[in-house]
């Protein structure tokens, strides 16, 4: 018998059956002195008697009948959790956990989980949405699965897979004097910025890091009035007129008095991407997920390059 309890279970549910220890040791195919004995020490070590012996047939006492059960109750939850870490093994189960900006989760997220949990319902799927700096670090030491967000600037010991380019728009509202372009593609033409309010995004968002160095390579000097995180946030003040702002042209929700100059990738851009940490080995829930995403962002992983952010 596998364990000490598994045996004690064994004779007090053979015990329970034939009322007698004689057909009780025979039937488990030990000798009857070994049943008894194995029962003594189990009364001695629990301070109880389990085994009223002097009735015919011989009968669980109330101690018995409640260590039966309790005994029971332990084998179903251990055979449950053999079956379950089997299952898990051989990747009948699983659990995914994601980090991501909470301004990306709006976009795509709903159809994303819809897509996962229904191809795939035997893997749980934990999301965590937080400022990017924050969802990439806690990829990078181990706490969640993958990353999906903004390529770090630094390197952030990563594995990951390109989503898509990451463009930029120019948004000002209505009110403000601005050339019409079409779009930016030199430098000089940020140079009538410089006046006004600039809402930036905080810097324990990726992309807020990504537009400050943005700033400082180009000599611009366009420092921000505001920094916050939320992007909708960002636009309604720019709806109220308090001054311009660069966000994502994924970004779509620009609001009523406000207008948009994309700007030229060769000026800004950036990549949107799908990382593990270097460390990491992907798992079958990994792979599953990249299968959802593929027709969802036109991933072509058999020709895509996996790269890493060292």
């Amino acid at each position: 018998m596998a364990t000490n309890y598994s045996r004690i279970l064994s004779i007090l549910e053979a015990i329970q059956s034939f009322g007698n220890i004689t057909h009780a040791a025979k039937h488990l195919f030990i000798t009857q002195p070994a049943l008894s004995r194995t029962l003594k020490n189990e009364e001695e070590k629990l301070n109880v008697t389990l085994v009223d012996r002097t009735t015919k047939p011989i009968q669980l006492t109330y101690a018995g009948a409640e260590y039966l059960r309790g005994l029971q109750n332990i084998d179903t939850a251990t055979k449950q959790l053999v079956d379950k870490m089997n299952d898990i093994s051989q990747s009948k189960s699983g659990q995914l956990s994601i980090g991501l900006p909470e301004t990306l989760g709006t976009l795509f997220l709903p159809q994303l989980i819809q897509l996962y949990t229904t191809k795939y319902p035997q893997y749980h799927l934990q999301i965590r949405e937080m400022a990017s700096t924050q969802a990439a670090k806690t990829v990078i030491d181990n706490q969640l699965d993958l990353y999906i967000g903004p390529k770090p600037i630094k390197g952030s010991h990563f594995i990951y897979r390109q989503i898509k380019p990451i463009h930029f728009n120019l948004i000002y509202p209505e009110s403000l004097s601005v050339e019409k372009l079409s779009k930016i593609e030199r430098l000089t033409q940020f140079q009538f910025l410089k006046a006004q309010n600039y809402i930036g995004i905080d810097q324990t968002m990726i992309t807020g890091l990504l537009l400050n160095q943005f700033f400082v390579n180009s000599n611009l000097h366009i420092r921000p009035w505001i920094q916050l995180k939320n992007f909708q946030t960002i636009l309604q003040l720019v709806n109220k007129g308090l001054g311009f702002t660069i966000l994502p042209s994924y970004y779509q929700s620009i609001g009523n008095h406000v207008s948009a100059i994309q700007i030229s990738p060769n000026l800004l851009s950036s990549d949107l991407i799908i990382a593990h940490c270097a460390s990491k080995v992907n798992t079958p829930e990994m792979f599953a997920f990249l299968n959802i995403m593929k027709p969802l962002f036109g991933i072509k992983a058999d020709e895509q390059l996996v790269l890493r952010n060292d």
